[in-house]
């Protein structure tokens, strides 16, 4: 008897890690799968509310009318339509007006990206699409005329990847969305790397106190934090190598660093130390998806002779070029 419990218990536990594994996999596919939302098979809804969720996805909308009752419909009013089998969603159903913006985002709170939508609408003004990153807006000229934008590409888009919802705003906005593709974020997983390093100082000789201007170019845009101390550059001076400081570029692809020339200081043709020439210094250089960059460089002297200009380092006195 205590034998067949044993395997019964088992069998049992067995059953229940199969359960909740099951149930996490499923948990985790649709916390990160494809969102396609035609309305086609929602044929009849009705909310009543101004914020609602639908097939996963939820709906906000603002207006001084509200609340705000939306629909799914087929009317051919709206060229998204066709009295038939093809369906959209239409906000305030019932005609109050006075919408200022409806913003769409996944019911979950998961970040996307938007792959695709429609949208069929009238303002007083300007319709405007944003997205939670607010950067640059899709603008479409209205004039309380109607505007119809039928399967508008957003994944080549960069404001509109890997955001957590987008709002379309209007004065007195009137709304029919359709064709909506929440995709699954890509994760970016690549480091920047160092392309090569050059100056923007022209070709000469120059004297203790002047400035010379080195650039190093990444594969895509930085950000520089410098709360823990500012990224250097070490140059061959002779003597003496001299660390240089970063000095401005954060947000581009471009860093740059200025090196004042000190007494003593030599070169016949300016160039970095080594391949590890470029530290962080307490401070961090990162891409956008927070991958640190690759300090890398490329083998000196070889590396910089084709980019940089020829600047002689002297501590003779003369005039700068």
């Amino acid at each position: 008897m205590r034998y067949f419990l044993f395997t019964q218990t088992n069998m049992f536990m067995k059953q229940f890690y199969r359960l909740l594994f099951c149930f996490f996999f499923i948990s985790l596919e649709g916390a990160f799968a494809q969102i396609n939302e035609n309305y086609d098979d929602n044929a009849d809804y009705l909310s009543s509310i101004s914020v609602f969720t639908l097939d996963g996805i939820k709906y906000t909308i603002t207006g001084t009318n509200g609340p705000y009752s939306s629909k799914v419909s087929n009317d051919s009013f709206s060229p998204l339509g066709n009295n038939a089998a093809d369906y959209y969603l239409l906000f305030d159903a019932n005609g109050l007006g006075q919408i200022s913006s409806v913003k769409i985002e996944r019911a979950d709170g998961a970040a996307f990206s938007l792959g695709n939508f429609s949208f069929d609408a009238v303002a007083d003004g300007n319709i405007t699409v944003k997205s939670s990153k607010n950067g640059t807006a899709l603008t479409y000229t209205s004039n309380s005329g109607f505007v119809t934008m039928p399967n508008i590409g957003a994944s080549i888009n960069a404001n509109f990847q890997d955001i957590t919802s987008f709002t379309i705003s209007g004065g007195n906005l009137w709304l029919a969305l359709d064709d909506l593709v929440l995709n699954t974020p890509t994760v970016d997983v690549t480091a920047p790397t160092i392309t090569g390093v050059t100056s923007s100082t022209e070709n000469g000789t120059y004297k203790v106190g002047n400035q010379i201007s080195i650039q190093v170019n990444f594969s895509e845009v930085v950000t520089v934090n410098t709360a823990g101390g500012a990224p250097q550059l070490t140059l061959e001076t002779g003597t003496t190598d001299r660390a240089i400081d970063y000095s401005s570029g954060s947000g581009t692809t471009t860093l740059t660093f200025i090196y004042t020339v000190i007494t003593g200081d030599t070169s016949a043709d300016l160039d970095y130390v080594s391949t590890t020439a470029l530290s962080l210094n307490g401070g961090t250089i990162k891409d956008g998806a927070g991958n640190n960059a690759i300090l890398t460089l490329a083998m000196p002297p070889l590396a910089m002779q084709s980019l940089m200009p020829l600047i002689v380092v002297t501590v003779i006195i003369m005039a700068l070029r």
